[in-house]
C-alpha cells in the first residue's frame, strides 16, 4: 500500500516510479494526483526517516509524448535521491537499476509508489 512504512530488516530501499505528470494529466488519475502525492510523501518520509536510500525511476522525456516528463509538484525530491531515467515502459530493462540495488547489497525488500 503505497505511504504505509513498516519497520523492516535492512536493506531497504524507497522506488518512486512514474510519478511524472505526463501520467496524470486525464482521469482517472488527475483525481487521485494530490492523494498519490500525499501518500508518497508519506512513503518517503518514513523511508528517509530509516535511513533507506530513495530511487526516482523516470520515463525518458521523449517518450513523454505530450509533455510531461516533470515529476508531480510537491514530491519532496532531495540532491542525494538517486535518478534513472528509462528508455521504456522498464524500471529495470535498458537501465542501471539493477547494478545500482547490488552496489547497495542487493536490497531484500522495496517500498514502491508507482
Amino acid at each position: 500500500m503505497i505511504g504505509a512504512v513498516q519497520t523492516v530488516s535492512r536493506p531497504t530501499v524507497v522506488l518512486m516510479i512514474d510519478l511524472q505528470a505526463g501520467f496524470f494529466r486525464s482521469e482517472p488519475l488527475r483525481s487521485l494526483r494530490r492523494g498519490i502525492v500525499n501518500a508518497a510523501g508519506r512513503l518517503l518520509r518514513g523511508g528517509r526517516a530509516l535511513s533507506w536510500p530513495v530511487f526516482w525511476v523516470v520515463q525518458s522525456a521523449d517518450k513523454m509524448r505530450t509533455g510531461g516528463a516533470e515529476l508531480l509538484a510537491g514530491l519532496d525530491v532531495r540532491d542525494e535521491d538517486r535518478r534513472i531515467v528509462k528508455p521504456g515502459y522498464s524500471a529495470f530493462f535498458g537501465t542501471d537499476l539493477d547494478t545500482r540495488l547490488t552496489e547497495l547489497e542487493r536490497p531484500r525488500r522495496a517500498a514502491l509508489a508507482a
